[in-house]
């Protein structure tokens, strides 16, 4: 675990090289020179990628408004799912998909206060694994 705050490291799906959505549309917002320089850096091995290299991505990122973009297409999915969802009728299957979907759309940036308060933190994951076993495993 990294200081990415959630057990990730930093900046690690950049020195490794990862296509995640914000790089896709910081590829469509950059220049071609830019996009160019985007993609060389990509092509470093994970030992090669410098801190100039990832600052320069995550401010890029930032500037383009890449980011902004990708949080809000990220935000749209998790309601089209919730709204996928009430169609579905009353069961505890229908309840853990809508906890897996709030958990997945929690800013992650929260996580570290999250933990603090860690008793809220083992409850919610005793309900989960206790909701999957009831679901899955009882049925």
């Amino acid at each position: 675990p990294g200081s990415g705050g959630y057990g990730k490291e930093h900046a690690g799906d950049i020195s490794e090289g990862k296509r995640t959505l914000i790089t896709i549309e910081l590829l469509d917002r950059l220049s071609k020179k830019d996009a160019e320089k985007l993609r060389k850096i990509f092509l470093k091995s994970r030992e090669n990628v410098s801190n100039d290299d990832i600052e320069w991505y995550i401010s890029n990122a930032n500037v383009s408004g890449a980011i902004d973009a990708v949080v809000n297409y990220c935000k749209k999915q998790a309601d089209l799912a919730m709204e996928a969802l009430k169609n579905l009728p009353n069961h505890p299957a229908k309840i853990l998909l809508e906890e897996i979907v709030d958990y997945l759309t929690i800013d992650r940036k929260a996580w570290p206060s999250l933990k603090k308060d860690s008793t809220n933190l083992q409850e919610t994951e005793k309900m989960w694994v206790d909701n999957f076993q009831r679901i899955y495993l009882e049925n």
